[in-house]
């Protein structure tokens, strides 16, 4: 099998990174005495020139995808003789990019007078991540150049192997490949058809077998075989006293094989197919796939709520949900159960009576008077004989001082109640100060007189 040399795969790496093409121009053909079998590190180099039979110039290229590209080597009958067994390309530094051992020496004859020689075509198919792209190589390849029997050896083994997977090992349609006695050692095997290893297998007729000695069991072997020009499934009967298991023959065909029925030493057959079942016989019965839980199995709202069926049953997310709110209720103050974290705002509002507090909302709400306030001058914005409402959110203090003179008066009214009176005669210090506590949502007014309110202070 062809393989990119370790010295190849630097060269296109090294092209690549550089932005440069890779210019493969050559094939070369060597004959190497006891060659061998590839090395597994593909660590090659170009055969020593005595080994070397001739170098030709690639007769064509051409891409096969972005991955991958193909260079050809066509040799007329006016080019020999010589015998070759090892193939290589080389790029324009005599590099050499990939080569290829082969399984068995070639013989490359010329015309000679009335003997004609031979014609040969070589292909390698490169691949490589973007190689079409350092190769440059714009024209697709030509059919001639590829070969496609590895890739239909594939097609057959995908349609064997999805075969596999919906019938298992074997299996058969109802009334096919049953087994039943003819007469004497003679058995009959009804026509039908079955599945073994993934490999249709089809009888259009009765088949016999001659089944000796007894106890014994037949079984179906299955393989498919054939070339490029077709494959076909080859199918066969088999009786033995032993198991059998699938293997591959000298030709390299795959054979699978199943039992389809015990002979006992008294002659009475005993089935042992696995059944596969029609489609219309599938889709007609009430449950095809009962495996799989059907949409009408889902659980129903009061079903999950109340929580007792012990029935496998389809759950939906919104059903799980109801569930478990039908099991854990809201907490209250003599039932447990599900409660919610207050916000800083809450905690701070103080009004909500059903969500929990954490330490840290806590210690960020503030405790009492003073605890996070500051006094603040709002003489600007305050005079007297008219009423504030306290709308912080927290008890404050207020603080008033009406100016000197003469029979001072001065009040302080919280709520309408009045709370406090002081009356002076002082012309030379400071005034009369008075001070309260607002509750939060309380109203508050100061009066003064003859002078008037001075400073007003509120801690808030």
């Amino acid at each position: 099998m062809p393989f990119i040399t370790i010295e190849g795969e630097n060269k296109i790496a090294l092209q690549q990174g550089n932005a440069q093409l890779l210019n493969v121009t050559h094939f070369v053909l060597a004959n190497i005495a006891g060659l061998g079998v590839e090395p597994a590190d593909r660590i090659e180099s170009i055969p020593a020139p005595g080994d070397i039979v001739d170098t030709q110039p690639v007769s064509k290229s051409g891409y096969v995808n972005t991955n991958q590209v193909v260079y050809s080597l066509s040799l007329d009958s006016t080019i020999g003789d010589y015998t070759f067994n090892w193939v290589g390309i080389k790029d324009a530094d005599d590099v050499l990019i990939a080569c290829a051992y082969l399984a068995a020496p070639v013989t490359k004859t010329a015309t000679n007078g009335g003997t004609d020689g031979n014609n040969l075509v070589r292909n390698f198919l490169l691949q490589y991540s973007g190689i079409q792209a350092t190769t440059a190589i714009n024209a697709p390849a030509d059919t001639w150049q590829i070969d496609f029997t590895t890739r239909l050896l594939q097609i057959d083994e995908r349609e064997r192997l999805s075969n596999l997977d919906l019938y298992g090992p074997g299996a058969f349609f109802a009334g096919g490949f049953d087994v039943s006695l003819n007469g004497g050692t003679l058995y009959d095997i009804s026509p039908g058809i079955g599945y073994v290893g993934g490999i249709r297998c089809e009888f259009t007729s009765v088949q016999q077998v001659n089944i000796s000695p007894l106890p014994s069991s037949v079984w179906v072997n299955a393989s498919l075989q054939g070339d490029i020009n077709g494959v076909d499934a080859v199918v066969a009967l088999y009786v033995s006293t032993t198991p059998l298991v699938d293997y591959t023959d000298a030709n390299g065909f795959k054979h699978f094989v199943t039992k389809i029925a015990d002979i006992s030493a008294g002659g009475v057959v005993t089935d042992t197919k696995v059944s596969a079942a029609l489609v219309d016989d599938h889709e007609s019965k009430q449950d095809p796939h009962p495996q799989y839980l059907r949409e009408s199995d889902t659980v129903s709202q009061n079903e999950a709520q109340a929580g007792v069926a012990t029935i496998v049953r389809a759950w939906t997310a919104l059903r799980v949900k109801q569930a478990i709110q039908a099991l854990v209720q809201a907490a209250t103050e003599s039932v447990p159960g599900i409660v919610e974290k207050a916000t800083q705002d809450e905690v701070d509002g103080g009004q909500d009576g059903a969500r929990f507090i954490t330490p840290l909302t806590l210690k960020n709400t503030p405790i009492g008077l003073g605890d996070g306030q500051s006094w603040l001058d709002v003489s600007a914005s305050r005079a007297a004989n008219i009423t504030y409402t306290n709308n912080s959110g927290r008890p404050i203090a207020v603080i008033v001082k009406c100016a000197a003179g003469s029979d001072v008066e001065i009040g302080l009214y919280i709520d309408a109640v009045f709370m406090r009176n002081d009356v002076g005669s002082n012309t030379t210090s400071g005034g009369l100060t008075l001070m309260g506590i607002v509750p939060n949502g309380s109203t508050y007014r100061a009066t003064s007189a003859p002078s008037a309110v001075s400073l007003w202070y509120e801690l808030r």
